[in-house]
């Protein structure tokens, strides 16, 4: 092809692809409880997502927890003196 247009690189098209896919998901998401479920089967769909979307928070709540324990170890080396200084990390005049 000597048009001068450029292929688009394979990284390119793998991340269009990937927003296409994304895409058509979020999609199927909107569109199963509206058009694509029987009314007999909403309420189980209901019931089913609000089931996921509490585990998510919980799994969500979980991961912050140990977030903030292995801050708290890690924290609690690097500001041994803050409390000594006003919330300060001890420097070198403040600790002598």
């Amino acid at each position: 092809n000597d048009n001068g247009a450029q292929q688009p690189s394979i990284v390119d098209r793998e991340k269009e692809w990937v927003n296409m896919v994304e895409g058509i998901a979020l999609l199927f998401d909107q569109a199963l409880p509206i058009h694509l479920l029987f009314e007999e089967e909403r309420a189980q769909y209901g019931s089913l997502r609000r089931q996921i979307l509490a585990q998510r928070r919980i799994a969500a709540y979980n991961g912050q927890l140990e977030a903030m324990k292995v801050d708290g170890i890690n924290g609690s080396e690097t500001n041994a003196g803050a409390d000594k200084n006003g919330g300060q990390p001890a420097t070198e005049k403040s600790a002598a």
